[in-house]
């Protein structure tokens, strides 16, 4: 697992990017790390650019308020 992007949130849980290959498989993940230390994954698919948007998007609408 590598991260490739990573955003802490609000009271230190953090908001990242997860890149997994496996044999011909390569699969982007969504995770959000909880203050307690849990790792919760959102999402998952294998396009870089659909895990982007969505990443940016929850950073945009978190800095909205």
């Amino acid at each position: 697992m590598l991260i490739l992007k990573e955003r802490v949130l609000y009271e230190g849980c953090k908001l990242y990017i997860e890149f997994t290959h496996r044999a011909d498989i390569i699969i982007y993940s969504l995770v959000l790390e909880t203050v307690t230390g849990e790792n919760v994954m959102l999402y998952a698919c294998d396009t870089k650019k659909v895990i982007d948007f969505i990443f940016d998007a929850v950073i945009a609408e978190l800095n909205g308020f």
